[in-house]
């Protein structure tokens, strides 16, 4: 099973662009925004994300444990993104 939660915040353009492009291609994921939770859990959340080394927003963190596949990156990385998406499809054919 695939997971594929994205921390975001307001306002975060990189953010919407992410979210937009997983939806138009129909790729559920969870999401975490920021901005919505109290300052101490939102502190705490970016003190987790800061010792993977990530410090900007989004965050996403993709894991398929059945095929033992773990991507995770800042941004609005396309080519990431690209590989989740081939990652799922190819996934689809196998199933």
């Amino acid at each position: 099973m695939s997971t594929l939660h994205i921390y975001s915040t307001d306002p975060c353009t990189r953010c919407v662009f992410v979210k937009r492009w997983l939806d138009a291609r129909s790729i559920p994921y969870t999401e975490t925004n920021m901005a919505h939770l109290p300052a101490a859990e939102a502190d705490e959340i970016r003190a987790a994300l800061a010792k993977d080394g990530y410090m900007g927003a989004p965050t996403v963190y993709f894991t398929d444990d059945d095929a033992d596949f773990r991507l995770s990156f800042t941004g609005a990385d396309m080519t990431k993104l690209e590989e989740i998406e081939a990652h799922l499809n190819a996934q689809a054919v196998t199933a």
